[in-house]
């Protein structure tokens, strides 16, 4: 899965009299068509010293790219240092770029005591529960085949076995969809499980943690709702 990202980091520059200085900003693994944002070669810096608010003391001078950072680097002017100054410093300011990252997909499943959450990877079998840990709403797939999976939306066949012994069979077919970044991770956040008696549809836990939140009404893992098959 490809996604776009914005990554933002404040800082200042500071060096000494007649020297530059850089900032840098690390990239994520895997990593793609990194594009600046700000500042921009050439774009002005507003000093940090008592006398010189408002007025610019330095410059972008360079901007470079790497495979793990992005470096800006900077000079000051002549108004940097006064007679009594032996360093420059400028304010603080964003710096901005905007990427795109190849990442690992996961889905929230629980363990098999059925208390956490983890975050699996194609998993063969996942068991998610309905809203504030509740059987209604849930599904407990086995013997998944997906196909898709990292991209928008995966698919599987399976069986549903329900949550009362003795397990059941019933042939599934399943849907995982909506990713977005929970955690650190993308996640699929939606699911739609569908057999011949019904569709349920739940929302996916984002981040590992408990099943069961002890709220009323509450919802540690997402909730989920389950219509008629037409």
């Amino acid at each position: 899965m490809v996604l776009k990202r914005a990554i933002v980091k404040r800082a200042a520059f500071t060096g000494e009299c007649g020297q530059t200085d850089t900032v840098r900003v690390n990239l994520p693994r895997r990593a793609s068509r990194v594009r600046v944002v700000y500042p921009k070669r050439g774009n002005q810096l507003v000093g940090l010293g008592i006398g010189d608010f408002d007025e610019n003391i330095a410059r972008i001078t360079a901007i470079s790219k790497t495979r793990r950072r992005v470096i800006w680097r900077a000079a000051p002017n002549a108004r940097a240092c006064g007679p009594d100054d032996s360093s420059w410093t400028t304010r603080r300011r964003a710096f901005g770029i905007r990427l795109r990252q190849r990442r690992r997909v996961f889905m929230s499943c629980t363990d098999r005591a059925g208390l956490n959450y983890f975050r699996r990877y194609r998993p063969r079998s996942c068991i998610h529960f309905g809203n504030n840990g509740s059987f209604a709403g849930g599904f407990y797939l086995a013997r998944l085949h997906w196909r898709g999976w990292n991209r928008r939306t995966a698919r599987a066949t399976g069986i549903e076995r329900g949550f009362h012994l003795p397990f059941l069979s019933i042939p599934a077919r399943v849907k995982v969809y909506r990713v977005r970044l929970r955690c650190g991770k993308a996640v699929y956040t939606r699911a739609k499980a569908t057999t011949r008696f019904g569709t349920s549809r739940v929302r996916l836990e984002g981040c590992p943690g408990p099943t069961y939140d002890g709220t009323l009404g509450g919802s540690a893992g997402g909730g989920g709702s389950q219509t008629p098959s037409q």
